[in-house]
Order: structure tokens, then C-alpha cells, then sequence
């Protein structure tokens, strides 16, 4: 059945992506689905008004490893579009998925919706100079980055959960270590407000300059 599919490892960009899902729903009359391959984030998302959640269960860690996986699903219910967070790892697996269903991937679009039989999607271009409006004709994929809409919140309730065994899994992709990135001081990807500071700038009568 056609509808409207949604991804990402990260459950609080899941629940962002949802804002534009259930916005789609009202114009294009199909039901949102959820993609999960942690089982621990399951009942949460099954709570936040999703039509229906899948959960690929595999033996491979690796997100990655299931881009074959998440095709076949959403060519099996010929899915209309899917929405995928825009982390490096969900920009990687958008554009297997939409190699392997020869369909359209617009990336890091900021808005989203569904008008003559088409997604039609606005990102920036030229580092923020310009607007591009563009449309992606049925089936489509499109990245969102994170924290482009709000989270969607629990509306309660459960949706139904389906567990989807993967036997296919891109074995090839392996990891032979992990360096985590330790910061130090604020993370400015994570602030609700950053305040720059620049020249000309007075404060109660102190003049900062660049």
C-alpha cells in the first residue's frame, strides 16, 4: 500500500521527520511508517502517532549494512516517499535506497510538501544566497536535517509494529574500529540560540570590536 515512510538511526530526528510526515498525510491521504532498526526505540516511536512501525531485525550492527533491506520494503509496499534524517549515515543510505529503486533524492531540504502529483522541495544553495525549489516526481527520497522541524510529541495510543527478519544485510560493510570525538566547550549544533558577536557591537556603553 502507498504511504509515506520514514528513517533515521537517531529517534529524536524520527520524531522531527514525523512533523513533516503527518503534514504530508493531510494532502496526499496515506499513512505514515516508521523505520527502526533498534528495537529499544520500538514502543516509544509506536507511541507518537505513526500509522504502522517496522522494525528490520538483523545480525549486522552497522546501519548501513540495510540499505538493501529498506529497498525491498519499500518497493514490496510501494512506498510514495521517504523522509531520511540528513546525518551522514542517513545520507549514505538515502542514496542506496534511491539507487536501488531508481527513484529521485533530494538532499537537505528544509521544507516539504505534495502538489501536482509531485514532492516538491526547497533547500538552499550557494551557502545560503539562494533559494532552490525543486520536484521529485512519485516514488521520491528526501533528506531533512536534523532539527529543520519540531518533534512530534506522543499523542498516546499504539501504533501497530511489525518485525521485518533480514536475512540480506550488505555483510560487506564492516568496522574494524571507533575513535569516539571527544569536544571540549559548547556544542553549538546542540543550542537553541547562538549569539554572534561582530563589529560595531556596544554593550552598556563598552565598545567591542571583531
Amino acid at each position: 500500500m502507498p504511504g509515506i515512510w520514514i528513517y533515521s538511526e537517531d529517534s529524536v530526528v524520527v520524531r522531527q521527520l514525523l512533523t513533516a510526515g503527518q503534514e504530508l498525510k493531510k494532502t496526499m491521504q496515506q499513512p505514515v511508517n516508521i523505520i527502526t532498526l533498534n528495537a529499544e526505540d520500538v514502543q516509544s516511536l509506536a507511541a507518537t502517532g505513526a500509522d504502522k512501525v517496522f522494525l528490520l531485525k538483523g545480525n549486522n550492527p552497522w546501519p548501513e549494512s540495510y540499505a538493501g533491506a529498506i529497498a525491498d520494503l519499500l518497493d514490496k509496499e510501494q512506498a510514495s516517499v521517504m523522509l531520511v534524517g540528513a546525518t551522514i549515515r542517513g545520507k549514505d543510505i538515502a542514496a542506496k535506497v534511491a539507487a536501488n529503486l531508481k527513484a529521485g533524492l533530494v538532499t537537505d531540504a528544509l521544507s516539504v510538501q505534495y502538489a501536482n502529483d509531485a514532492i516538491e522541495t526547497t533547500r538552499l544553495m550557494y551557502g545560503g544566497l539562494a533559494v532552490h525549489a525543486e520536484a521529485a516526481a512519485l516514488p521520491a527520497l528526501v533528506t531533512i536535517p536534523p532539527r529543520t522541524f519540531i518533534e512530534a510529541p506522543d499523542i498516546g495510543g499504539q501504533s501497530e509494529i511489525t518485525t521485518v527478519e533480514v536475512a540480506n544485510e550488505d555483510s560487506r560493510v564492516t568496522i574494524s574500529n571507533v575513535c569516539p570525538i571527544v569536544r571540549e566547550g559548547a556544542d553549538i549544533a546542540t543550542a537553541n540560540r547562538v549569539v554572534c558577536v561582530g563589529r560595531g557591537l556596544a554593550i552598556r556603553g563598552l565598545s567591542l570590536a571583531a
